[in-house]
């Protein structure tokens, strides 16, 4: 015997299923990707940058007499 259901409830049952699925399947990229950076070795600190050396002011230009 055919399906006697309404389209719109096979559609409303597909999209549920293909949500579940969707939801699975983030969970286990999520996790994977958790587990990955997690084993990434940690970067040390960078050094800071050096001081720069005291710039000398440019002599003020002579006042005229």
């Amino acid at each position: 015997m055919p399906d006697k259901r309404h389209w719109s409830s096979a559609l409303a049952a597909g999209l549920a299923g293909l949500a579940g699925r969707l939801e699975e399947r983030h969970a286990r990229v999520t996790a994977r990707e958790a587990e990955e950076e997690a084993s990434l070795p940690v970067p040390a600190p960078a050094e800071p940058p050096p001081v720069p050396a005291a710039v000398a002011p440019e002599a003020a230009p002579a006042a005229a007499p």
